[in-house]
């Protein structure tokens, strides 16, 4: 009897095909980690650079060095000193220790808005020139302007707006010291309480008075 040919078994192409299926399901498999890995990166990355650009945004500015009002310290002026030293003493003959502190605080609030050395010169001799004046007596009868022209009290508002401005502190005190020879050496002699102050009609007709002086300071800065 005859027999036809054998057909080749079935298992070798079902074989065939299993492999070429893992084949392929291992490849989108890797391609998805893939995906998965480069997105999580990505997310790592942006999330980083976030957290930069706030901390940048949270940390403050660098503040720049605060500059002299004027750019440079300028030399003792010895007319400005004078010039200090006889509106004391004009403002002092006219209104008394009063109406210099008034002179006073006038004059250093006109330095605060407009700073110029030589205006510092001339606010500290006034001061000086009315330090130098003080009495015994002064300090009991106009306790408050006493205090407020002590010389120590004087000083430190002097060599406060002069180092502000700039000035070496040694340099400052050396400043003071200047005016303080130029008010003792140019400044009415002291007097009494019971003494009606002499008053020097020149000088005290070329001091303004406080009240001119607080209307004209504030026409200069208008």
């Amino acid at each position: 009897m005859v027999r036809g040919p054998t057909p080749p078994p079935a298992s070798s192409n079902s074989g065939g095909c299993l492999a070429v299926v893992l084949v392929i399901g291992f490849i989108l498999l890797v391609a998805q980690c893939s995906s998965k890995g480069g997105s999580s990166s990505s997310v790592g990355e942006n999330a980083a650079m976030t957290d930069m650009n706030a901390e940048g945004a949270a940390a403050p500015a660098p503040q720049a060095a605060p500059s002299s009002p004027i750019g440079g310290v300028e030399p003792f002026d010895a007319a400005a000193a004078a010039r200090g030293v006889a509106r004391e003493r004009a403002a002092a003959s006219a209104e008394g220790l009063p109406g210099a502190m008034i002179y006073s605080q006038n004059c250093y609030d006109a330095l605060g808005r407009a700073f110029s050395w030589s205006k510092l010169d001339e606010c500290g001799a006034f001061d000086a020139a009315a330090a130098a004046r003080l009495t015994d007596d002064d300090a009991v009868s106009s306790e408050k302007e006493a205090s407020y022209f002590d010389g120590e009290t004087a000083a430190g508002r002097y060599l406060a707006a002069a180092t502000g401005a700039g000035e070496q502190a040694g340099e400052a005190d050396e400043r003071w010291a200047k005016l303080q020879a130029k008010a003792k050496s140019t400044a009415a002699p002291k007097r009494s309480a019971d003494e009606a102050p002499a008053v020097d009609e020149a000088s005290a007709a070329a001091a303004p008075t406080a009240a001119e002086q607080v209307a004209a300071e504030g026409a200069q800065v208008h």
